[in-house]
């Protein structure tokens, strides 16, 4: 069984642009890294679906 991965947090985001700086508006930055975490995971469990017996 693998462990489903955990969702982003705000914190991460905030660490990031503490590092890297802000090259883009917050909310807009938030929406698009928080839809991309989304589709990950969401891939990850099509990908990772336990077969049916």
């Amino acid at each position: 069984m693998n462990g489903a991965p955990a969702p982003l947090s705000v914190g991460a985001l905030n660490e990031y642009q503490a590092a890297y700086g802000e090259q883009y508006p917050r909310e807009e930055f938030d929406a698009v890294i928080f839809a991309l975490d989304d589709e990950f995971r969401e891939r990850w469990a099509v990908k990772n679906k336990p077969e049916e017996k």
